[in-house]
């Protein structure tokens, strides 16, 4: 019996590093971006607003979805994940500045009511 399949034989094919690797890049980003949006989140709407996220996310799912799967099959799948890979860090980005700038003039508030 040839001891060609199973583990082995994954870790010396090309392809499948490339796909895995990617694959892992792409878990990696989307939970960047998962902390990113709660600790947003967090900062501006302490209280409800996990739950005003969720509703926020489940809104483009909904609506988009349905055909999302049309389009896709009408343009090239290495191009819209690469798209849409780099919105979704355009949007990480996005949050940390605001989330900087906020929390920045907020310690600017509090340090001139604490001076007196």
């Amino acid at each position: 019996m040839e001891k060609n399949g199973g583990l082995q034989f994954l870790i010396k094919n090309r392809d499948f590093r490339f796909l895995w690797t990617g694959q892992v890049v792409s878990q990696l980003g989307d939970a960047i971006n998962w902390m990113a949006r709660l600790g947003f989140v967090a900062i501006m709407a302490p209280g409800i607003g996990a739950s005003l996220l969720l509703i926020w996310l489940m809104i483009p799912i909904l609506t988009v979805g349905p055909f999302a799967g049309v389009m896709v099959d009408r343009f090239s799948r290495k191009v819209t994940m690469l798209l849409s890979d780099i919105l979704r860090a355009g949007f990480v980005l996005l949050f940390i500045v605001v989330t900087v700038s906020y929390v920045s003039v907020r310690n600017q508030e509090n340090s001139f009511i604490y001076k007196s």
